[in-house]
């Protein structure tokens, strides 16, 4: 009996030691992505703000429809724009816009940028307005007469999706100003000069940071109460022509 004792003794160090170098050889030999919960929830899913891909959305058009309306507008309404606009100073033809071009980096910028201004103000963007344009005859040069467009962003405020801007307060916080609020009041054409006589942006469920601008503040564009507008409007693209240039569907 003692010597089942003594051996027994013996045998425990030894198998404790093995079981712990067991324990440590599997802990080494774990898949790193086994323990990576950053990334994925429990069901696998993609927790970053980025979408999971989920293949082409149902907006994609094919080669075709793109060339059939790319040659539709060609048709329609390139003659009528190069009618309607007298030729250039030089004499040259005018040659009317056929579209307009930014970087990738910039609009991954841009959407990040409006996404930032949306959650300091506690709203969230419901969609992306592209506005067609046209710069007036005060513009540069090569661009006055010429087609455009701007990206706005908008929200939802009472079931209903409008464009919007935000502006630091004199208290440092940013607010939330619909377009139309501002722009209520003035006609198609007139300058910016006042703004506008309320807000009507009561937001169902939820209490964003509302800018409510008074009746009567004159606010012309150069004055320092505009200049506190976080506009998040987005232009100043690279817009064809001028100079007359083919684009891939002109041929």
């Amino acid at each position: 009996m003692k010597t089942s004792q003594k051996s027994l003794l013996l045998v425990l160090p030894l198998l404790f030691l093995f079981l712990s170098l067991s324990s440590c050889e599997s802990c080494e030999n774990q898949d790193p992505q086994d323990d990576d919960t950053s990334q994925n929830d429990d069901d696998g899913q993609n927790t970053d703000d980025e979408p999971d891909y989920e293949g082409a959305p149902d907006n994609i058009i094919s080669l075709e429809q793109a060339k059939s309306i790319y040659d539709s507008y060609t048709e329609r309404r390139i003659g009528l724009i190069q009618q309607t606009e007298s030729p250039n100073d030089d004499g040259s033809p005018f040659n009317p816009s056929r579209y307009g071009e930014w970087d990738f980096e910039t609009i991954k910028h841009w959407i990040a940028y409006v996404k930032q201004e949306a959650e300091d103000v506690e709203v969230e963007v419901s969609g992306m307005r592209f506005y067609f344009a046209n710069y007036p005859d005060n513009s540069n040069g090569d661009l006055e007469r010429h087609n455009t467009i701007f990206l706005l962003p908008t929200t939802n405020i009472n079931g209903q999706d409008q464009g919007f801007l935000t502006q630091t307060n004199e208290n440092g916080q940013k607010e939330l100003v619909l377009i139309a609020d501002i722009l209520e009041g003035f006609g198609k054409g007139q300058q910016l000069q006042s703004s506008p006589t309320g807000m009507n942006t009561n937001k169902n469920g939820g209490h964003p940071k509302m800018l409510m601008l008074p009746l009567t503040t004159v606010t012309p564009p150069t004055s320092s109460n505009v200049q506190q507008i976080n506009s998040l409007i987005l232009n100043e693209a690279h817009m064809i022509p001028p100079p007359n240039q083919a684009t891939e569907f002109d041929n």
